[in-house]
């Protein structure tokens, strides 16, 4: 019988990528790409959904399934290269109806003894896939990974103008339908995190800070895999502090994208960070005043 997994909670933006890299180098635990395994009931559906978003994908066409697709590469058929991917691809058309729940059971199973761990972030935007996990897994643990409010949503502004940036403009603006849109998937994103442990129950769940996790790796990986009641003793966590060793920590393969964070793929190792940014009390230009406030008593709540 396999372990029951541990899944990463958080909004976008929040050193997830990062924080998965280094938790599959511990040799008790296995990192998986972004799966979002729990957007559906069934492979077959998820395929379905990727076929419908991929003419506004862009160069992301495989941003739903690229996760899935790594995943049961590597572990069904040894490596990630294009003859595997396309091997995968096909495994998973002619196990179209199995259900998703079905599918990672699968890969942990792969993976065995090692305990999988999951962090597709679409999952904590669906109070639907949050129940769709929890009813698949009801002894699952959640580690809750947050960042400042702020910072998380400056992130996500930086991220987005990436994408505006034509030859004719460098610094194109978000507008402000989006700049509140952004501030509003942070905050809902939290709130239905906060809403889902409070079911779940303390003793399954592990807040843990993206900001202390950068600034002391060293201290925050051992109280992490410690909760988890795994070795923490220094050569397990100094092997933790090189995500670049992950078999997901890069990027490069045809087609596809969108299973991690671009800039960690680009490059995987650890960059140590400092503690939270001095953040301005001042509702910036274009932000709901309503959304700074709820903004800022999120991080209260969380921490902050």
């Amino acid at each position: 019988m396999t372990a029951q997994p541990v899944f990463v909670l958080c909004a976008p933006r929040s050193f997830s990528s990062v924080l998965i890299g280094m938790l599959g180098r511990h040799h008790d635990l296995y990192g998986f790409a972004e799966l979002n395994l729990f957007l559906t009931d069934t492979v077959g559906d998820l395929l379905q959904l990727q076929r419908e978003e991929s003419p506004h994908a862009g160069d992301r066409v495989l941003g739903y399934t690229s996760g899935m697709l790594r995943a049961v590469a590597e572990v069904n058929f040894g490596s990630q290269t294009p003859t595997t991917i396309s091997q995968a691809h096909d495994w998973l058309e002619t196990h179209a109806e199995w259900s998703t729940r079905r599918l990672f059971s699968h890969l942990l199973e792969r993976v065995a003894p090692r305990i999988g761990v999951e962090k597709s972030v679409r999952t904590a935007m669906s109070r639907q896939s949050m129940s769709r996990l929890s009813g698949y897994f009801s002894n699952a643990r959640f580690v809750h990974l947050t960042r400042h409010p702020q910072s998380t949503w400056r992130s996500l502004i930086a991220y987005q103008r990436r994408f505006l940036v034509t030859p004719d403009s460098e610094n194109e603006e978000l507008s402000v339908p989006l700049l509140n849109h952004y501030a509003r998937l942070c905050i809902t994103t939290h709130r239905h995190i906060l809403e889902f442990l409070a079911v779940v129950g303390s003793s399954r769940c592990l807040r843990l800070s993206g900001e202390a996790l950068l600034a002391n790796p060293e201290q925050e990986l051992a109280r992490t895999v410690g909760w988890l009641g795994l070795d923490t003793a220094p050569p397990s966590i100094e092997e933790m502090l090189h995500p670049e060793k992950s078999p997901f920590a890069f990027g490069g393969l045809p087609g596809i994208g969108g299973d991690s964070d671009e800039g960690f793929l680009k490059s995987p190792s650890l960059r140590r960070g400092s503690s939270v940014p001095v953040l301005t009390d001042q509702s910036p230009d274009g932000l709901q005043e309503n959304v700074w406030r709820d903004m800022q008593s999120l991080a209260v709540l969380l921490g902050y």
